[in-house]
């Protein structure tokens, strides 16, 4: 029960600081404010499927994860509901993200999936230097660059999608899931051979 209440609350989060992302005339300031998702996540410990996927060993991780990304998507999307409901004087947020949706639905098959790919990458590395330095720099830092990049976040498009009220294909979602977690896994694993190399 922890884990699902956690995994909706960090969906929840990721929801608040889309819809921030939305509602910013700036590209950047939107960008740095929805860096307050995750803050908030790698803070209070909820877990984000995008966050924890790189560090899957086993067959119970890969379960958990799977709780974990259903939790995720159903807190985004209640949140995105939340959000584009309450929306009426602000209803830059729900066009926003109304052309969000429409231009992912634009991109060619690839395009999306090497997006998602190195969204993996960045929130990986967001997460792992906030675990292993304690630091705050790489979530301040990476969060903004896949967001100012236009790189694919599941959990983030299922949020968009609910305060647009328009769906993604379900094959281009897919591939968002996919690369993701094939971002995350890999550069961990070439992570774990580069350190392996230098001790050696």
């Amino acid at each position: 029960m922890r884990l699902i209440i956690s995994s909706m609350l960090a969906g929840l989060c990721i929801a608040i600081g889309s819809a921030a992302y939305c509602a910013c005339g700036s590209a950047v300031i939107g960008a740095i404010l929805f860096a307050a998702g995750l803050l908030t996540i790698c803070y209070y410990g909820f877990h984000l499927y995008t966050g924890r996927v790189g560090y899957a060993q086993n067959l119970t991780d890969a379960k958990n994860l799977g709780i974990m990304l259903v939790g995720n998507l159903f807190g985004a999307f209640a949140g995105g509901l939340l959000v584009a409901w309450a929306a009426t004087s602000f209803s830059n947020i729900v066009s926003s993200a109304l052309l969000f949706i429409q231009i992912k639905n634009t991109l060619s098959l690839p395009a999306i999936f090497l997006r998602a790919i190195m969204c993996g990458v960045s929130v990986f590395l967001a997460v792992d230097i906030y675990k292993e330095k304690r630091s705050v720099l790489g979530v301040l830092f990476f969060v903004p660059l896949f967001i100012l990049c236009g790189w694919e976040h599941c959990i983030a498009d299922m949020a968009y999608m609910a305060i647009a009220g328009l769906p993604m294909e379900p094959l281009r979602f897919g591939l968002v899931v996919l690369g993701n977690t094939i971002g995350a896994l890999a550069f961990r694993a070439l992570k774990g051979v580069a350190n392996e190399t230098i001790n050696t």
